[in-house]
């Protein structure tokens, strides 16, 4: 699961042509159709998507020196996803 959801990511900065970036601040809204999963269990899938970043040459690495901060946030939603917001620092 862990090599198909980052190669989704991946492809999908790669296809937006997402450009590098040395440092980031990242928000993440979370959209859920019901309220059954809990916060954490639903952001886990933010490792996916880091690795997916730096797969493809978003970001060099995900550590200290590439990640400022995370912003999460839930909603309700008629569709299930994540908008990812990516802000160079």
């Amino acid at each position: 699961m862990k090599k198909k959801q980052t190669e989704i990511v991946m492809y999908a900065a790669i296809e937006q042509k997402i450009p590098n970036i040395k440092k980031a601040d990242l928000k993440f809204t979370w959209h859920e159709k019901s309220r059954r999963r809990d916060p954490d269990n639903i952001a886990f899938a933010k490792k996916f998507i880091l690795d997916g970043l730096v797969s493809a040459g978003v970001l060099e690495n995900d550590g200290w020196n590439q990640v400022n901060s995370f912003t999460d946030e839930w909603v309700k939603s008629d569709w299930q996803g994540v908008i990812v917001e990516i802000k160079e620092c």
